[in-house]
């Protein structure tokens, strides 16, 4: 249930800077972040109440399949409580086999392995720079506070953003790469600005000191009419970025991890 959205939402973005994260570890750290958990086990109670049965089906709805397990006489087995990973020998160069074999796209040996506490320096932060010195003329002179007055134009300026390769978008996915893109470069000028940046599987958080500020959920916020004009004005003020200007180029901050959880770009939503 949770795999799926953790690759596209967590690994697989990394693949484009030849990086590629723990994938069991990181995993184990996305399934263990509070609201990840939450939203598996509401996913969880919703199969179990909703399950529908099927004259086709191989074996019976899994609420039907607990039932009998529970039924079934207790053994006195130790508990083991070792990751299934230290099964495996040399881990890493698993991963990086079995990722290479599954996808044909990438080059054996081109991909680096990284811990997730290394994600932001190695693969996030580099793919960001790339992305805003290709549109940089889309961003130049636009800052933070005037995001607001490029919020009509964003059909326009997506429909000028090439397609990822064997897609064909619509104009609704043409104007949010469109509003992603500011987000993007609003984040990235951020941590050009000593703010600091803490990826981790299930965690997305910009933060300076006791602020926390995502922009990418700030900008979709402003584009779905969820946040007042008046208000992102406000918010820019109280966080002394109103004339940050979105295609500053600088030298980056060291990333500061934290155990805190916050909000990420991943939709916990979706799992159910």
């Amino acid at each position: 249930m949770a795999w799926p959205f953790y690759w596209q939402s967590e690994a697989a973005p990394a693949l484009g800077g030849s990086a590629l994260p723990a994938v069991s570890d990181g995993f184990a750290r996305f399934v263990a972040a509070p609201h990840i958990t939450d939203a598996l086990n509401k996913g969880l109670e919703k199969t179990l109440l909703e399950a529908k049965t099927n004259p086709c089906d191989t074996h019976p709805p899994l609420r039907d399949r607990i039932a009998v397990a529970e039924k079934l006489p207790g053994l006195s087995v130790q508990e083991e409580t070792e990751l299934a990973t230290t099964l495996l020998e040399r881990l890493q160069e698993l991963e990086l086999r079995f990722v290479e074999n599954r996808i044909s796209s990438i080059k054996p040996g081109s991909l680096k392995y990284v811990s997730w506490d290394d994600v932001a320096l190695t693969a996030t932060i580099p793919a960001w720079q790339k992305v805003v010195t290709e549109h940089a003329e889309v961003l130049k002179g636009v800052t933070a506070e005037s995001i607001l007055t490029q919020l009509s134009k964003l059909h326009g300026i997506g429909s000028r953003i090439p397609e990822p390769q064997g897609m064909l978008l619509t104009p609704g996915q043409r104007t949010e790469r469109a509003g992603q893109l500011f987000a993007l470069a609003l984040a990235l000028a951020l941590i050009e600005n000593r703010w600091e940046l803490n990826v981790q599987p299930g965690i997305f958080q910009p933060r300076r000191g006791a602020d926390y500020f995502n922009p990418f959920v700030a900008v979709a916020e402003l584009m779905a009419g969820k946040r007042s004009h008046d208000g992102w004005i406000q918010q820019c003020k109280t966080f002394g970025i109103s004339q940050l200007k979105l295609s500053a180029a600088g030298s980056v901050v060291p990333v500061t991890q934290s155990l805190d959880t916050q909000p990420t770009l991943f939709d916990p939503e979706a799992i159910n």
